[in-house]
């Protein structure tokens, strides 16, 4: 499938932060945060649904929990409580933005999982051989070299994610370090979806190759033994 018929609407980390910071510009102060992290949320899950046909449960079940505390925040006094340190954001709306970045951060490392999945199937349903029929090689050695730095990104993200343990729900650089990985991954999942017919090509073409060599490798063997017993 062309990547012109996938969601692909930012290329780059940058391209998506700064199209959700023009949103979260539009809205009152004290949503500016939830709504930039449900930018980001929405865009993976919509292109994660185009992909796969499903939405995962667990951003769900973040997406329920965000918007009971957002009309417990409505219908109770609790908007008169503030839940962080400058005492400018009321505390069911920080309890609100922790459960949208938490479902952020749950559909990114799941398009992570879903694409390292991709790379290994790729890789097991296609030899070496294969694989570097496909662009001169080229497209052998960037798989090795891609999915090498995707998986680098995303350790990286998860230990950091690891040792904030629920204080992640609020920290910005770890949601930053699993864009990083997320992109990286998506440019590999990309080239996988442009490369579905050069791969059948490639592998049709190498099965040919061996198995015209193998039914000459025959008829030189049954060659030599017809000559033998002639002879003998």
């Amino acid at each position: 499938m062309s990547n012109k018929k996938q969601i692909i609407v930012f290329n780059t980390k940058e391209m998506l932060v700064e199209a959700a910071q023009e949103q979260s510009n539009k809205v009152d102060q004290n949503y500016q945060q939830s709504t930039y992290l449900y930018f980001i949320a929405r865009y993976f899950v919509s292109v994660f649904e185009s992909r796969y046909g499903v939405i995962p449960v667990q951003v769900w079940n973040e997406y329920r929990n965000a918007l009971d505390h957002f009309f417990r925040h409505q219908t109770n006094n609790s908007s008169k409580q503030t839940g962080n340190a400058d005492g400018n954001i009321p505390r069911q709306l920080l309890k609100m933005e922790g459960h949208i970045q938490r479902a952020a951060l749950d559909i990114m490392k799941i398009h992570c999982h879903r694409t390292k999945d991709s790379v290994a199937q790729v890789k097991n349903n296609f030899k070496p051989e294969v694989l570097q029929l496909v662009d001169n090689g080229k497209f052998y050695t960037d798989l090795i070299t891609e999915t090498n730095r995707a998986e680098g990104l995303f350790e990286k993200a998860k230990i950091y994610d690891n040792n904030l343990g629920e204080t992640a729900r609020l920290d910005k650089e770890v949601l930053n370090k699993y864009l990083e990985a997320v992109f990286a991954f998506d440019e590999l999942k990309i080239e996988l979806i442009n490369k579905a017919a050069d791969l059948e090509v490639a592998n049709n073409n190498y099965n040919s190759i061996h198995d015209n060599a193998s039914k000459g490798s025959t008829k030189h063997h049954y060659f030599i033994h017809f000559t033998f017993y002639i002879f003998w």
